[in-house]
């Protein structure tokens, strides 16, 4: 998996490391990044192979019910998960496998790595916990010195203490015991114990027990190695160490297992009575890098031996004009060159370079003894920042060149052996160079971490870990606002929690944003009328930027609003005048009021018009010409003196219709019927049969009519 990828909770940083089964890797918690774990996945192949998910299962079981200061502690399991997982408490620390890379440890820091081991593999033991894989890669070292026992994928407990053929595939030949081919006979005990004198040795020494060949297949290697182990001698650190230690070592790697050391209560005490420190003196002298507990010796120097008596005086000479023969340096087994060499004052030495090689020369007496090294040589860096939240990183290192970048990896190249001081800066528009100049933004964050980097030719991974800065509460002072004032505000995502005149603004991440407010009574065309425009009265709507430190200060941090103020609405007309309605004639006898009524808004129909004359000497006979009736005429009396037309027209304006003969109340009566759509003019004398008139403007004496609604 790479930087960046996701296991369930977790997001990858950087591979610690892979065996057979799977990988394990530095995560973060996505949503609390300064949470770190070492999550152990299963290797996608195995995820159907029940034997290897029984194993991985076990592990987590074993490392569920131990407690002790020097085994890694298992926090959660997830067997459902794709991948399963293991999450694990992340050791912030170096292999010993690593260590050993650069040669020998300081006596002190072996004895105490020794020391811890013992006690671990004594408290497991005691709990019926066999661990069948330690070796170097396993052994987990801290800064401060503290040990931690990782990798229980082979562990067995007591009541499954057989090792089956095809549990042989597993596990590292190099520091298991001879007896390893012969599965019936291997005791888990006995493996781990030679184990542990194995990785003494090489502890001590910084020299590889076994080193694989490289000829072959994997197989074809192990057996080489297995067959190196059949028989062998008891393994010893030589004179240069405490006699203790000889003999502790070569107890616990004696190739017959019957002779071998296998109590863990004796093994820790002989382990703790060890000298605390070498014995000064004597021709050998054991080099050692620089590591956790101070030792300041040359980096990646390998033991070497010089057989040199002291003398009185020395003289300085050239150096021959070649190095050595490589054999005649001891260096450690897996070919690393040498880095360094330091050796005791014999009264006189030089230095000099010859062909890019760094040679001291020491003559004692006459003869010349030339030591020599290879110089250290840079190595590429490959920086990977995690835990940025998607924000723009920027890198500083106090070493090597920037070039580019490579599988999302930025890339330092030039950088020798030692520290390596990397600071890193977070945010928009963020730089180191601008903050070392004062110019830095306000919402940048900024940090740095040391980094040692050992010899090596290889790339060195290196992941930068960045804290962003935390989201902060916003606090805004408002004036020129009414309480009452209706108000809806953003601050980027954050929405406003006002308290009078104190706006606030949760979970804002230091930056610049938008704030979005509108407050009044505001229509859709007046969008972004504030802060530059002009907007409509009673109405504020409108964006402004604002700066949000890291600190939660903003800028502005006062906002004066104001609302324009409503125009006063025009007064209101004064009513009219109610004029009560007229009364709305019933059905019946059509009256001299209502002809009155009508001819006063119709004057072609008064008496002395056209119509009139076409009506005869009895059209509104007695009426004035202006329409009004003649003297004495009561305006409730029934109209007469009109045409059959004039008698519909009267009806009408008072919106009825002409009534028909079944509303006739006087038989002696001219009346209007209707036949049809036509309307005639009827007289019906008393006793006689109705005549039927023509209907036309002429006009009949004292005839009524009736007006039907």
């Amino acid at each position: 998996m790479k930087p960046g990828d996701a296991i369930d909770v977790w997001v990858v940083e950087a591979q610690l490391g892979s065996g057979g089964m799977g990988s394990v890797y530095r995560c973060h918690n996505r949503s609390a990044t300064r949470i770190l774990a070492a999550v152990k996945i299963l290797d996608r192949g195995l995820r159907s192979n029940q034997d290897a998910m029984r194993r991985f299962v076990r592990e987590a079981d074993i490392l569920g019910q131990v407690d002790h200061p020097n085994i890694v502690k298992i926090r959660n399991v997830r067997y459902e998960h794709d991948p399963p997982y293991l999450e694990m408490e992340f050791v912030a620390g170096r292999s010993l496998e690593s260590l050993l890379d650069r040669g020998a440890l300081r006596y002190e820091t072996a004895r105490s790595i020794l020391i811890q081991i013992a006690d671990a593999l004594g408290y497991l033991h005691e709990r019926g916990v066999r661990h069948r894989d330690l070796k170097p890669a396993n052994v987990l070292v801290q800064d401060d010195g503290q040990v931690k026992l990782v990798d229980f994928g082979l562990a067995v407990e007591i009541d499954r203490s057989r090792i089956t053929q095809e549990g042989m595939a597993f596990g590292t030949v190099s520091y298991a015991p001879p007896e390893w081919v012969t599965p019936d006979k291997l005791d888990p005990v006995h493996w781990d114990f030679y184990a542990l004198g194995v990785v003494a040795w090489e502890a001590f020494t910084g020299n590889v027990a076994f080193p694989v060949s490289g000829q072959g297949s994997a197989r074809q290697q192990a057996l080489q190695v297995m067959m190196a182990k059949q028989g062998h001698e008891p393994m010893d650190v030589g004179p240069d160490f405490p006699e203790p230690l000889r003999d502790l070592v070569r107890a616990l790697t004696m190739s017959d297992p019957a002779l071998r050391l296998t109590d863990a209560r004796v093994i820790l005490e002989r382990a703790r009575a060890l000298p605390p420190h070498m014995r000064p003196g004597g021709a050998n002298v054991t080099l050692a890098p620089t590591d956790f507990d101070g030792g300041a010796t040359p980096e990646g120097a390998p033991r070497a031996q010089s057989t040199l008596e002291s003398e009185p005086s020395a003289e300085v000479v050239e150096p021959p004009p070649a190095p050595p023969p490589r054999e005649a340096i001891q260096q450690p087994s897996s070919g690393t060159p040498a880095r360094g060499l330091a050796i005791a004052a014999f009264g006189g030495a030089g230095v000099a370079v010859v062909a890019g090689l760094i040679g001291l020369v020491v003559v004692v007496g006459g003869v010349a003894a030339w030591f020599w090294s290879t110089a250290p040589r840079d190595r590429t860096v490959l920086v990977t920042a995690t835990g940025d939240e998607g924000l723009p990183v920027d890198l500083a290192a106090d070493r090597g060149t920037w070039e580019g970048e490579r599988d999302g990896a930025r890339v330092l190249t030039h950088v020798g052996p030692g520290p390596l001081a990397l600071r890193w800066v977070v945010g928009e528009g963020c730089t180191v160079a601008a903050c070392d100049a004062g110019s830095c933004p306000p919402w940048c964050a900024s940090g740095s971490m040391e980094h040692r980097v050992p010899p090596g030719a290889e790339a060195l991974d290196v992941v930068v870990r960045v804290q962003p800065p935390p989201p902060v509460q916003v606090a805004l002072a408002v004036t020129g606002l009414a309480a009452s004032t209706p108000v809806t505000a953003h601050l980027g995502s954050s929405e406003l929690q006002r308290d009078g005149d104190r706006w606030t603004f949760d979970g804002v991440r230091p930056g610049t944003h938008p704030l979005v407010l509108s407050a009044g009574s505001c229509e859709e065309t007046a969008a972004g009328c504030w802060p530059e425009g002009s907007c409509p009265p009673g109405c504020l709507t409108g964006t402004v930027d604002v700066v949000v430190a890291v600190d939660g200060s903003a800028s502005p941090a006062t906002l004066e609003l104001s609302i324009p103020t409503p125009e006063p609405a025009p007064a209101a007309p004064a009513p009219a005048p109610v004029t009560a309605p007229k009364p709305r004639p019933r059905s019946g006898w059509a009256t001299v009021g209502m002809l009155e009524g009508f001819l006063a808004d119709n004057a072609a129909w008064r008496p002395g018009t056209p119509r009139a004359s076409a009506g005869g000497s009895a059209y509104l006979r007695g009426w004035s010409a202006d329409g009004h009736p003649p003297a004495g005429t009561s305006g409730t009396a029934p109209a007469t003196g009109v045409t059959g037309e004039l008698a519909r027209k009267v009806c009408q304006s008072a919106g009825m219709d002409l009534a028909d003969t079944s509303d006739l109340a006087d038989a002696t009566d001219l009346e209007l019927r209707r036949d049809g759509a036509v309307v005639k003019l009827v007289e019906r004398p008393e006793g006689s049969e109705p005549t039927l008139i023509p209907l036309s403007n002429t006009a009949v004496t004292g005839a009524r009519f009736r007006c039907r609604r």
